[in-house]
């Protein structure tokens, strides 16, 4: 079932036993609660210690963060580069300078 929904939208699945793992892969997102199970845990993709939706919650709030400064690091990178190309194509940008690490 969680395989049917996979393959028309994402889906998260939330499990807590060795029943489970089979539905966490199928998953898009799989989290896995407590400590009950190695193979649970193995085959979550993100798994919270505590058996509280709280958590889970937190779980949510934590990884948009981690994501906006993710994207915020890959676009002020790429930012950064295409500036330092364009001052080298200027001829402002010696490739030696560009190199080295002052």
């Amino acid at each position: 079932m969680v395989s049917r929904e996979t393959s028309q939208t994402k889906t998260l699945f939330l499990g807590d036993g060795i029943n489970d793992a089979r539905s966490l892969t199928a998953a898009t997102v799989g989290v896995a609660f407590g400590q009950n199970s190695d193979v649970t845990s193995e085959a979550a993709g993100a798994v919270i210690m505590d058996s509280s939706l709280q958590r889970v919650d937190e779980f949510f709030h934590i990884s948009r963060r981690m994501r906006h400064i993710a994207l915020e690091s890959a676009l002020g990178g790429m930012t950064l580069s295409v500036i330092g190309m364009g001052f080298a194509a200027a001829g402002l940008l010696p490739p030696v300078a560009g190199a080295t690490r002052h």
